[in-house]
């Protein structure tokens, strides 16, 4: 036969000792509710010519017409191989030395070739070698499906051609034990391949564009670690820590208002800071920076920064002056990290302050401020020379 189809080949199924059924097109689905009742579609001339398949087993009887009275007598378990082709052959060799005298019809299709069998026994779940090993993959069904049988049959021989009877079986433990040795040898012929994982990217702790803020805890841990220690939450535009809040009776501090989008400002104990106390001289400014590694932070429209360096003898405030320039050095209190002055001018840093850590910055200790003291002394007029057009013009 060239062409199978439900009417010519139903009754040598139904005679062989299997349960033909006529399948929908394009999709080769079961017509009906095959898996729950028998349907003897035969009595159908509308189904001779849709495409035949046999189903591994049938619901019980429901009366004496019904096409098959004894269901067990269908039963049929399937072994269904999907391998490399390299694999392939002992995959073979592997579910043939549980056919014993049995006979073994295969049906090849789509790169799978599938081993009919005979239930031994009760109907049990899938087994199935490990997803590990996938692609390559052996599985062992039971349960209610259907096995076509247009296509090709290892050496032309198909379910039209043996008897059920003839059929090898396959019980539960047996299908167990061919998975078994099907994942031994999966395991053993695995693929090589050479992975590298991909480079780990970790997430910014700001996004382009994004402010600091008190509620990014990311950023929070990262500035205690550096030694920032204790940051706090300022409300933006303010220099001072967010007050609104209670302490609990073990100690701990809870707000009364949402504070994850404050600024973020540091308690200046193991720092110093320094700001002019008077207009903003370069030389000044030079001078600062010799002390060494600092950071400085200015405000949009103020032409005067502010110097952060560290202090581990700690101290008081104190204010240096000199005839011609002075500048305080602030040792307790608060700094503003991430926020903006009264007049709303937001803050930035010549550094990325998440990058810096406590220990590379400079100290600045009370015999820093006597030598600051004495350069301060010394310091001539400032050069006003190099105004404005504006203020030149006025002169003139």
């Amino acid at each position: 036969m060239n062409e199978l189809t439900f009417g010519n080949s139903s009754q040598l199924l139904r005679q062989n000792g299997f349960a033909p059924i006529p399948l929908g097109t394009p999709d080769l689905r079961p017509l009906g509710p095959v898996h729950v009742l028998q349907i003897d579609w035969t009595r159908n001339p509308d189904y001779a010519d849709a495409p035949v398949a046999v189903l591994t087993s049938v619901p019980p009887a429901r009366s004496p017409e019904s096409p098959v009275q004894n269901a067990q007598d269908t039963y049929l378990a399937t072994v269904t191989v999907s391998v490399r082709p390299e694999l392939a052959a002992d995959i073979d060799a592997i579910v043939k030395r549980y056919v014993g005298d049995g006979r073994v019809p295969v049906r090849i299709a789509d790169g799978e070739a599938v081993y009919v069998f005979k239930l031994a026994g009760e109907r049990f779940s899938t087994i199935a070698t490990g997803y590990g090993n996938q692609p390559d993959s052996v599985r062992v069904e039971s349960a209610a499906s259907v096995v076509l049988l247009n296509g090709q049959w290892k050496d032309g021989i198909s379910l039209l051609d043996v008897f059920r009877n003839e059929l090898a079986p396959l019980s539960r433990d047996h299908a167990q034990a061919l998975v078994d040795e099907a994942n031994r040898l999966l395991d053993a012929r695995a693929p090589v391949v050479d992975y590298f994982p991909p480079p780990r990217v970790p997430r910014p702790l700001l996004q382009p564009g994004q402010t600091l803020r008190y509620g990014n805890d990311r950023a929070m841990d990262v500035l205690r670690e550096n030694g920032f220690s204790k940051p706090l939450p300022v409300r933006w535009g303010q220099q001072e820590a967010e007050k609104d809040g209670y302490v609990d009776s073990v100690g701990n501090f809870h707000f009364n208002v949402d504070v994850s989008e404050h600024g973020v400002g540091i308690n200046l104990k193991g720092f110093a800071l320094i700001e002019f106390g008077s207009r903003f001289r370069a030389d000044v400014d030079e001078l600062l920076r010799s002390f060494g590694p600092c950071l400085v932070r200015t405000a949009a429209g103020d032409d005067r920064p502010v110097y952060l360096f560290r202090s581990d003898q700690g101290g008081g405030d104190e204010t240096l002056n000199g005839p011609n320039a002075f500048v305080h050095v602030r040792r307790l209190g608060l700094i503003v990290l991430s926020g903006a002055d009264d007049k709303g001018r937001a803050y930035a840093w010549d550094r990325d302050v998440l990058t810096v850590k406590s220990d590379e910055l400079a100290t600045f200790e009370l015999h820093d401020g006597k030598r600051l003291q004495r350069v301060l002394e010394a310091l001539p007029p400032a050069d006003h020379s190099k105004g404005t057009g504006k203020r030149r013009k006025a002169a003139a």
